[in-house]
């Protein structure tokens, strides 16, 4: 069976335009689907790039998701990997790239 190596992460805010969005403080909530077939994965390891990680549950159909804040502005980095039941990996990482916007006053 073929397979899609990572999953598909997507956002309202923080996309990946290469644009500085959002800003400082500013939540958005970050929607991982699964790479493949649905009922294998588990759960979704994350982590920003110098910042939070950790692991959230994935629903029955693979999907999870994750609401996070900026806490500096510029380049930052998500990286997701699909999980399995047994904790074991289920993709390659995902790297989503996006640029957080600095404040104005």
């Amino acid at each position: 069976m073929a397979r899609d190596p990572v999953p598909t992460v997507s956002a309202n805010v923080y996309v990946t335009s290469g644009q500085p969005v959002g800003g400082v403080g500013i939540s958005d909530t970050f929607s991982f689907t699964p790479p493949f077939v649905e009922g294998l994965v588990s759960a979704y390891r994350y982590s920003f790039l110098g910042g939070a990680s950790g692991t959230v549950p994935a629903d029955f159909g693979g999907n999870g998701s994750l609401t996070w804040s900026p806490g500096r502005p510029g380049p930052t980095t998500l990286t997701v990997t699909a999980i399995a039941s047994d904790g074991s990996a289920l993709s390659c990482p995902l790297t989503y790239s996006f640029v957080v916007a600095t404040a104005h006053h």
